[in-house]
């Protein structure tokens, strides 16, 4: 999608970065570590709800 709207460019394993500021700016995603802590607490509630009998969760990482 980056590439589509003009912010970065791709070739094959090579990425450039058009528009740093741009990037810069995105506040789509919490950062990093904020995202691990969150992927971490989905995947902790998700074995909860399996061990108490309720319905299967697929957890992608």
């Amino acid at each position: 999608a980056f590439n589509e709207i003009g912010l970065i460019t791709v070739d094959q394993r090579t990425i450039g970065i058009k528009d740093a500021e741009a990037l810069k700016t995105l506040r789509r995603l919490p950062p990093s570590r904020s995202r691990a802590k969150q992927n971490l607490a989905a995947k902790q509630k998700a074995e909860q709800e399996q061990a108490a009998g309720g319905t299967p969760v697929l957890t992608v990482a």
